[in-house]
């Protein structure tokens, strides 16, 4: 066991190939990769691609009669079972590097065996971690595995089941400031007054159809300030405005426009443009990776949520709150 779990820790980091020409930037000479793969095709599953002179396992003999070999399928296997990404397998210098980390690795675990570290208690409780890591980190890949691919009933009965979550609707915005920092303690009164006029009389205009982006330019020369650019505001989904604001632009129609909304610095209305329902094609991957999540965590929870655990505050101290998530809303004004 001492044999296996060692070479698994060593080529979890594998040894030799962070310095290899692949990530260092040296660049051996290599047949072209049509070339390589085409060969490599060539061999044959149970053909020995790795030949160990001078070692045997279980033996001390270092001898040249001492021959131990590797099978291109055990190899490869090795590699899945690692979970290897499976471009590693067409870099012929990666591999050899990885091959090469192997060998090394048999041998040290063998001379770690007879030296009898693995009687070593601390050694012990390492590789029990380690299996246990080991045994959890792959059980938790095959549940992904388990639960990655959804139906397409079942993509599409979640996309019935939340089609309102994929409205979207396109937004002009008209903001008129309050506050105008040129003018005197006195001035900004009246300043604030006609802000008020304008912002109300803008939004009226708006709601009977006259031009946004033509209000928007005549309440701010009238104001004499600088308008923005433009009064597009772009496509907002559900779930992107703040809560009170995006149930009040969901709820009106194309060409409808919101009542002006009053901050300590800005007067703000919105015109709605159109009001549409994204496809179930277009949020497919979305509604693909969410249902692989929901159910990854369902199982998660079947296996661990019977489970409760109490921790001695006197050794592990008061836990932190988690970290608050704050979702992204987008910015509204």
């Amino acid at each position: 066991m001492i044999r296996t779990l060692v070479i698994t820790c060593l080529l979890a980091g594998i040894p030799g190939f962070c310095q290899s020409p692949a990530l260092t930037g040296s660049r051996p000479q290599v047949a072209p990769t049509s070339q390589r793969a085409l060969a490599k095709e060539e061999v044959a599953p149970d053909a020995e691609i790795i030949t160990i002179h001078g070692y045997c396992p279980g033996s001390d003999s270092k001898s040249p009669k001492c021959v131990t070999s590797i099978s291109r399928k055990q190899f490869e296997s090795m590699i899945s079972a690692m979970n290897v990404d499976s471009k590693f397998l067409s870099n012929p210098v990666a591999l050899r590097s990885f091959a090469e980390s192997y060998v090394q690795a048999l041998a040290l675990a063998e001379a770690a065996e007879r030296a009898g570290t693995d009687k070593n208690p601390q050694v012990a409780e390492l590789l029990r971690v380690v299996r246990l890591r080991t045994l959890a980190d792959v059980y938790r890949r095959q549940l992904q595995q388990k639960y990655g691919t959804p139906t397409d009933e079942e993509i599409q009965a979640y996309y019935r089941q939340n089609v309102s979550r994929y409205e979207q609707v396109e937004l002009d915005r008209i903001a008129v400031p309050l506050v105008n920092p040129k003018l005197s303690k006195q001035e900004q009164a009246e300043f604030s007054k006609k802000a008020h006029r304008l912002a109300t009389q803008a939004r009226e205009r708006a709601a009977e159809g006259d031009d946004i982006n033509k209000l928007q330019m005549e309440t701010y020369e009238s104001l004499s300030l600088t308008p923005p650019l433009t009064t597009d505001l772009g496509t907002k989904r559900k779930g992107s405005l703040p809560a009170p604001l995006e149930q009040e632009l969901f709820a009106l129609k194309p060409g409808e426009v919101s009542k002006v909304e009053t901050d300590p610095a800005t007067l703000t209305f919105y015109k709605v443009r159109s009001h549409t329902t994204l496809s179930l094609q277009t949020v497919k991957p979305m509604i693909v990776q969410e249902i692989q999540q929901k159910k990854f965590q369902d199982a998660l929870q079947g296996v661990t949520g019977g489970i409760q655990t109490d921790y001695k505050e006197q050794y592990f101290g008061t836990p932190s709150a988690p970290a608050r998530t704050v979702p992204a809303t987008g910015s509204a004004h």
